[in-house]
């Protein structure tokens, strides 16, 4: 990658917008999110809960209520044809025959005759038979008791609360970012790094050129073209910027850098829009870029989703290093 300093301008406003869209510094909050486990999941009736009830209804399975009515002998109250003699009318149920006879009985109502004769007269009654109305099981069944069974249709299922139905609420903890804002947070800071990575010694080195130190320059050019990451940046540095600053080519071996003079580059804020500015401003954004978001890795590397995903706690390891080859303070 090869952004030169004559657009490090149009990088300055490309990276702010990175900074503030892409790494805000996120803090720890309460929120219900599938990240902090299940309090609760959907209730709801269902068969998979158990019956409630059975619908009420007259059936075999509630018992009789009663039996069919019919005509039997064995009916309580029966009585079968008779005919008898009664001594002056014919009970209820008889019908009198319409003769009257003389009977001669023995009696001994006065023991004291040796012997007597008593003479009485007598009805002579006939009885037809008499078969009664009744309800008995042998004639069937005319009404069912109603009630609810087993055996009965379904009238409601049970209500209660299954992973199958959802989630009602998840448990609430104290969360940074849940797994999807993570991805999102990775996916767009990864691609991000080099280009403020390079921001970085860009506009430091911009600084140190303004600041007119031709030691301090090169000990800064010494310090970082060794790194592959920051090749193209310090080609240009040292092969354009320094030979048109100083008069002289870049060579390692002019400078003794055991004891490099201090690299004071200033993070003051400004807005007069000179030159020193806008490199000012470019290279706070790129430094506030790397420490943000090297203080949200740690953070995030102990938040609830890299401590129970191995997954994102690789993302994050490899995305720390990545931040730790270019930023070195």
């Amino acid at each position: 990658m090869k952004i030169s300093f004559t657009k490090i301008a149009i990088v300055l406003s490309l990276c702010i917008t990175i900074f503030i869209s892409v790494c805000p510094p996120s803090f720890a909050t309460p929120r219900r999110v599938e990240e902090c486990g299940i309090e609760s999941y959907v209730s709801k009736p269902d068969s998979a809960c158990g019956i409630l009830s059975y619908i009420s209804k007259e059936s075999p399975a509630c018992g009789v209520e009663r039996y069919k009515q019919q005509k039997s002998k064995e009916c309580p109250d029966y009585k079968s044809a008779d005919r008898g003699y009664f001594e002056s009318s014919c009970p209820v149920d008889y019908s009198p025959t319409g003769s009257n006879k003389t009977e001669c009985v023995e009696s001994c109502d006065d023991c004291n005759k040796p012997r007597c004769i008593k003479k009485k007269y007598s009805v002579e009654c006939v009885r037809s038979e008499l078969i009664p109305t009744c309800s008995l099981p042998k004639f069937g069944v005319e009404k069912y008791k109603s009630c609810r069974h087993p055996s009965h249709e379904i009238e409601a299922f049970q209500t209660c609360s299954l992973p199958v139905f959802g989630v009602a609420q998840y448990k609430e903890c104290d969360i940074r970012k849940t797994k999807a804002e993570l991805i999102s947070y990775i996916q767009g800071l990864e691609p991000n790094i080099d280009v403020m990575g390079v921001a970085l010694i860009q506009n430091t080195g911009n600084l140190l050129k303004l600041g007119g130190n031709e030691t301090a320059m090169a000990c800064y050019i010494k310090r970082w073209e060794s790194d592959p990451l920051y090749k193209d940046a310090l080609d240009e540095l040292k092969n354009i910027q320094f030979p048109a600053l100083f008069g002289v080519a870049y060579d390692p071996s002019n400078y003794d850098c055991s004891n490099p003079p201090p690299l004071s580059v200033s993070t003051e804020s400004c807005s007069d829009g000179t030159p020193r500015c806008k490199f000012q401003t470019a290279y706070n954004a790129a430094l506030k870029f790397f420490e943000t978001n090297k203080a949200e890795v740690a953070a995030l590397l102990d938040d609830i989703a890299s401590r129970t995903d191995g997954t994102y706690k690789t993302q994050l390891e490899s995305l720390n290093a990545t931040l730790d080859s270019y930023y070195k303070p």
